[in-house]
């Protein structure tokens, strides 16, 4: 049984009897003391005469009575201190409670499955202190207890109680007892035959070397073999624990197969299996259906072929190209100038793009191209032809009048702010960088074909007048960006089928000027940063692409207007 007492002192009986405030926690304490003394302190074993109380609990007294208490004088210390000063557990000073607390009493006992449930058999007995069980007759099983063994891995064997816990004397197998091979790990890929329990001694296990993969007259489809990844036909039959594979092909004797899969390199026809079925027969396999397969010339990489159609000769076995076109074959085909020998003769420089030079084109390039060194890189007759020895590539105010940029050159045109240019031209593949004059000036300029030319009139700052010209295959850049010039109508910005125009306006100033794009022609008009109103007009033929991007950050909006409306 569990037994409680509590002493206090003469002030705390003053707060029990008039309604104090709760004790707290440090006021309760167990005192080993109270109880060594609890029996010799009892009334039946006490020698105090009759009318006496022989306890040393507090005298509980009416309310304004002066309690007593047996073994603490007032204003003192209690008995069992070691010092006046120095309190000791089970003692009190004089003015405060002491609550002394035993959990259990000495010789009690109690059930192990109330204390711990995981050790739940036996039972505790209280401490001679009281102040707490001794749980160490505390187990999890009754000594000498048997049960089977419960480890899945050890099944065999027994499990013995000893000093409340479990020993185990166990083992994998009872030697001599044999099981079949698939209830054991080795089963997933042996699962046939016996294994019997040995020992080496020590520990017991199973023998599986008579395990094997396949017994009696089992067979097997090849195809869920390792061999069924080349010979995926027929069955295997088990021989001595094992699979025999013999028997297993390639393909069923006599069967067909499409050529594309037997033999790739030669896809056209049927492959037929031989008589072993350990392969395909493929003299019936061919390159190409015989006289009616064909196939496009751009297809084959031995030539660098740009047209035609090749197709199956007689045998199967390659392609005839004789009607490929390629540049070295000596015939003119689509995207050639010449090839060798043809188209040579009866050219002369001006077919070919040299305006006035009646020399003849005499030999082909090894890229099917005119061979050009004969002709004159400008037109006969020029005042000043730039690039051609001795000529420089550049030229300066007056003299770019009339002057051209010889075909392949890159050219510089440069004027003071009072000079024109009248009638620059930039030949075929040249490259130019042409710079209007200022003031009430001409800038003419001729952009050939295939040319680049970037024109620069961004110091104009009155009427710019003139033709700017960009012939089929050209990309030519007109800058009017900056200037402060009044654009009147007497320039015209000509934009030729195949050619790419980008025209800048922009900065100050009423911009009214006029773009021709032509069929198959691509215009681009970019206003840059107006602060006055700007317009270009735009005729946009049929066929051309015309694209306006307006900037209406200015104070004014500006405009595109493109065959009379809005681009």
């Amino acid at each position: 049984m569990r037994r409680t007492r509590f002493i206090f002192s003469v002030s705390s009986l003053f707060c029990l009897t008039l309604g104090c405030a709760s004790l707290t926690e440090d006021d309760l304490i167990t005192d080993e003391r109270f109880l060594a003394s609890d029996e010799a302190s009892s009334p039946e074993n006490s020698n105090a005469p009759a009318g006496e109380s022989a306890t040393s609990e507090t005298a509980m007294t009416p309310a304004g009575a002066s309690p007593t208490t047996s073994g603490v004088a007032s204003g003192g210390t209690s008995a069992g201190e070691t010092s006046p000063t120095t309190p000791t557990e089970g003692s009190s000073t004089g003015g405060s409670a002491t609550v002394e607390v035993s959990v259990c009493m000495a010789g009690d006992t109690m059930a192990c499955s109330e204390l711990d449930p995981t050790r739940p058999v036996g039972e505790a007995s209280c401490a001679l202190s009281g102040a707490g069980y001794d749980q160490s007759s505390c187990g999890v099983c009754e000594n000498d207890a048997t049960q089977a063994c419960q480890d899945p891995a050890l099944p065999e064997g027994t499990e013995t109680c000893v000093a409340g816990d479990w020993v185990p004397a166990c083992s994998a197998c009872t030697v001599g007892e044999s099981v079949d091979c698939s209830s054991l790990a080795i089963g997933a890929t042996l699962p046939y035959g016996s294994a019997e329990c040995v020992t080496d001694g020590s520990t017991n296990s199973y023998d599986s070397s008579a395990c094997v993969i396949c017994e009696g007259d089992m067979t097997t489809a090849c195809s869920g073999l390792a061999i069924g990844a080349t010979k995926p036909v027929g069955d295997a039959t088990c021989s001595a624990g094992v699979w025999n594979e013999d028997a297993c092909m390639v393909c069923v004797p006599s069967s067909t197969v499409a050529c594309s899969i037997a033999a790739p390199d030669t896809p056209a026809g049927d492959a037929t299996c031989n008589a072993q079925g350990d392969g395909y027969d493929l003299t019936g396999c061919t390159l190409c259906a015989a006289s009616t397969e064909t196939k496009a010339c751009t297809e084959f990489t031995d030539q660098d072929y740009t047209g035609g159609i090749a197709t199956c000769d007689a045998s199967g076995n390659a392609f005839d190209k004789a009607s490929c076109e390629y540049c070295g074959n000596d015939v003119q085909e689509s995207g050639e100038d010449c090839d060798g020998a043809a188209a040579i003769t009866g050219t002369t420089c001006e077919d070919v793009g040299f305006t006035g030079d009646t020399d003849a084109v005499t030999s082909c390039k090894t890229d099917c191209t005119y061979d050009v060194a004969v002709c004159s890189i400008c037109e006969l007759g020029v005042t000043s032809c730039l690039g051609e020895d001795p000529v420089s590539t550049d030229c300066a105010g007056s003299a770019c009048d009339d002057a051209q940029c010889g075909s392949g050159m890159t050219c510089a045109a440069t004027t003071g702010y009072n000079d024109e240019i009248d009638n620059f031209s930039c030949n075929e593949s040249a490259t130019c960088s042409i710079q209007c004059g200022g003031g009430d000036k001409r800038c003419n300029v001729d952009c050939k074909s295939g040319s680049n030319c970037s024109v620069d009139a961004t110091r104009n700052k009155s009427n710019l007048s003139g033709t700017l010209n960009c012939a089929d295959g050209g990309t030519c850049d007109w800058d009017f960006r900056q200037s402060q010039t009044q654009i009147t109508s007497g320039l015209t910005m000509n934009c030729e089928s195949g050619a790419t125009c980008n025209t800048f306006v922009g900065n100050y100033g009423t911009t009214v000027s006029t773009v021709v794009c032509q069929s198959g022609s691509t215009c681009n008009l970019t206003f840059d940063n107006n602060n006055q109103k700007q317009s270009v007009t735009s005729t946009c033929e049929s066929g051309a692409t015309c694209n306006c991007v307006p900037d209406t950050t200015g104070s004014n909006l500006n405009q595109c207007i493109c065959n009379g409306a809005g681009c």
